[in-house]
């Protein structure tokens, strides 16, 4: 993603020289009211509608964050793109689209 030296550049020890991106899985990171624990688990499929694209995507929450801020009672979850849509990039925002389950 980013070259951090330049051709001709000494490296000091531990220096990063470039920054490297896997953007096979894009993941979302996103906060949810804790009281969404009841029902929300790993696995639980939802979509999301991406700024920059406009376009909706599916996700698949892959992990729930391991604390609950005690202030907002919120926990943080993190989510993956169910799929490959090359128009993608790493840094986009978006809103998530998820409801509770119909019971």
């Amino acid at each position: 993603a980013e070259r951090k030296i330049r051709e001709q550049q000494y490296a000091q020890p531990g220096q990063a020289i470039m920054e490297i991106l896997d953007d096979s899985v894009l993941e979302i990171e996103f906060l949810v009211p804790s009281k969404w624990l009841v029902w929300l688990k790993p696995g639980h499929r939802f979509s999301i509608l991406i700024d920059e694209t406009g376009k909706t995507y599916p996700a698949k929450l892959q992990r729930i964050g391991a604390r609950v801020d005690p202030v907002s009672q919120s926990i943080k979850l993190v989510a993956a793109i169910d799929g490959r849509f090359p128009e993608l990039l790493t840094g986009m925002s978006g809103r998530v689209q998820i409801a509770p389950p119909v019971l």
